[in-house]
């Protein structure tokens, strides 16, 4: 069985609550909009799943600062098995490609941080550059990063963080995403 949220104890419930609370909100916005604006295809349904692995990942990060391994395994397997069987070969061109940029750029950023993105992010961001495809990968990533340096600077000047703060990413890789997706009607 594939263990999702580790190291969670009541302390840490009750200090990343709010944290959750918005994860949550921003995954439901996300359904509630393919549901009700988007013709429910295949297509609605990678974005579903996406969203859903991204939501149970971030849920993960802020607890654990960790993104478990197996579960973005099975979701690359999920996702070449959605693409392999319900699109086209450019789809399954362009999920491929989407993944490989992901992993390079991932990689790139872990080594100019200094190791402050983590290999959980890594595999996170190369899940959704399968699942989204190049171009909206980047575009993903991108949000993602603004996003994130918005927070840390917000941190700072609120004088609740500083330049050492860890910032779990895949909230924010969540968030970018449903931004991606209510922008492109």
């Amino acid at each position: 069985m594939i263990k999702l949220i580790e190291c969670v104890d009541i302390l840490s419930i009750r200090k990343n609550s709010m944290s959750m609370a918005f994860c949550f909100v921003t995954w439901v916005v996300a359904i509630l909009y393919l549901f009700s604006h988007i013709e429910m295809g295949i297509a609605a349904t990678s974005t579903f799943i996406l969203v859903t692995i991204q939501l149970i990942s971030s849920i993960n990060d802020i607890y654990s600062r960790t993104i478990p391994i197996k579960f973005m395994i099975f979701s690359m397997i999920l996702c070449f098995l959605i693409f392999g069987i319900f699109y086209k070969t450019n789809a399954l061109i362009n999920c491929i490609l989407g993944g490989v940029a992901a992993f390079v750029v991932m990689n790139l950023l872990i080594l100019i941080s200094k190791r402050q993105v983590g290999g959980g992010d890594l595999a996170l961001m190369t899940v959704t550059g399968f699942f989204a495809g190049i171009n909206t990968f980047f575009s993903i990533l991108f949000i993602s990063i603004v996003l994130t340096g918005m927070y840390s600077l917000f941190l700072v000047f609120a004088k609740k963080g500083n330049k050492n703060t860890e910032i779990p990413f895949a909230p924010f890789i969540l968030l970018g995403t449903v931004i991606l997706v209510l922008s492109n009607n």
